[in-house]
């Protein structure tokens, strides 16, 4: 459910959905175990039967990563599904379709968006913000290939980091 919310942009559904996970089936290793709805009598107090569920754990850093990069080859939407209750943070490693690897920071309070982008190819991508963008500085300098919350066809280069700094609220 938490990626299902998470790819539809409901982000506070979304962690309220890895919430109850992290109340209910979390267990102190940070295994998930199945659910108890059927009163199997299943508790996080570590009983050795109850029954490791994988699919939970693979789940909970898919939506993660969902809330905070979603990706289609050559077109990356930052933060489409943050939390509010996640006004600051930052990530770092994120890979995406296209070869693209991705670190983001974030500080909703200064409406600031930090991404650096690296690639072993040369492709052209396009930036997606949360919201409207009111400047863009790609590697220190002004950026004008950008409307709205977009930054269209911003060219990476193989071997070379791109830092693309977002000033929200346009």
């Amino acid at each position: 459910m938490a990626c299902n919310y998470a790819r539809m942009g409901e982000g506070d559904l979304a962690l309220e959905c890895l919430d109850i996970l992290s109340r209910s089936a979390l267990m102190r290793n940070l295994f998930t175990v199945h659910n108890d709805w059927r009163r199997m009598g299943t508790s996080l107090d570590g009983l050795v039967w109850a029954p490791f569920q994988v699919d939970a754990n693979m789940g909970w850093t898919a939506a993660v990563q969902v809330m905070l990069l979603f990706s289609k080859p050559d077109w990356l939407k930052l933060l489409p599904s943050l939390p509010s209750r996640w006004t600051s943070g930052s990530v770092r490693g994120l890979l995406c379709r296209g070869g693209v690897e991705v670190d983001l920071a974030w500080d909703t309070a200064q409406n600031r968006i930090e991404a650096t982008l690296k690639v072993n190819h040369t492709p052209t991508v396009k930036l997606q913000a949360p919201e409207a963008i009111s400047a863009v500085d790609v590697n220190g300098t002004a950026y004008l290939g950008w409307h709205n919350q977009t930054v269209d066809d911003l060219t990476l280069v193989a071997g070379r980091t791109v830092r693309v700094d977002f000033m929200l609220g346009g």
